[in-house]
């Protein structure tokens, strides 16, 4: 992969050259889940590390990202690297449009429709599932999600992803976010934000949760830690 002269991504891209960053395991979970017959599909894809790492194996990749510096820097990718990758400059979302918040500026990996700072606040157009997965069409799927906390409202729309298409599906949770987003006393926010990750978790019912020790540790973690922690929880065609 080559990427643009990112002055502030520098560190970052320093650490990826140097082999000291896989996502958490998503470099393993591309390895593993996407083929050239396979169309893998990014959605929060920000300057685009996974989408362009997954495109040296993929049929086509489907980049969705909001923020729009970060589509400046995977329009920017496009021209540099001969790769099958589109970019759909839109937000995952249960509406035509989404309210995001820039959290720690414009760019950064934190984008988020959950929560914010002092970063400021912009609207960007939202997409379904279903168009995505219309985008493919008919292709074998695997699909990382990685929205910074909007994950926990969208577990209807998780259900329209076809078993027979999809090949896997990672969802990034993060409990933090939306715990945070929640009103009420400390062991109402708590309780909701459980409740709302085991909805996600049931959210694929023609799909096996392959990791539950994943989602095990993040409810342990809204009831014994002051700071819930992410995880990432894999789904597969049951």
């Amino acid at each position: 992969m080559t990427f643009p002269d990112l002055a502030n991504q520098r560190s970052f891209l320093a650490e990826l050259e140097a082999g000291r960053w896989d996502g958490g395991g998503l470099f393993e979970f591309i390895a593993r889940y996407v083929d050239p017959e396979t169309v893998y599909v990014d959605i929060g894809a920000w300057i685009g590390v996974s989408p362009f790492w997954a495109a040296q194996q993929a049929k086509m990749v489907i980049a969705v990202e909001p923020d729009p510096v970060c589509i400046d820097v995977l329009k920017a990718m496009q021209e540099l690297n001969a790769s099958p990758v589109t970019v759909v400059d839109a937000a995952l979302s249960i509406g035509d449009e989404l309210t995001l918040h820039a959290v720690g500026g414009l760019g950064s990996s934190l984008t988020s429709a959950v929560h914010g700072d002092s970063g400021g606040s912009f609207s960007a157009r939202g997409v379904s599932l279903q168009q995505l997965v219309a985008m493919a069409q008919g292709a074998p799927l695997c699909i990382n999600i990685d929205i910074e906390g909007y994950e926990y409202h969208l577990a209807e729309q998780l259900a329209a992803i076809p078993p027979d298409q999809t090949k896997a599906v990672l969802i990034s949770l993060h409990p933090r976010f939306f715990l945070d987003s929640q009103k009420g006393g400390w062991m109402k926010r708590r309780l909701e934000t459980a409740k709302a990750t085991v909805r996600i978790a049931r959210a694929l019912p023609a799909f096996r949760l392959r990791n539950r020790q994943a989602l095990a540790r993040v409810l342990l973690s809204l009831i014994f830690e002051r700071r819930p922690v992410h995880r990432d929880i894999l789904f597969t065609p049951a």
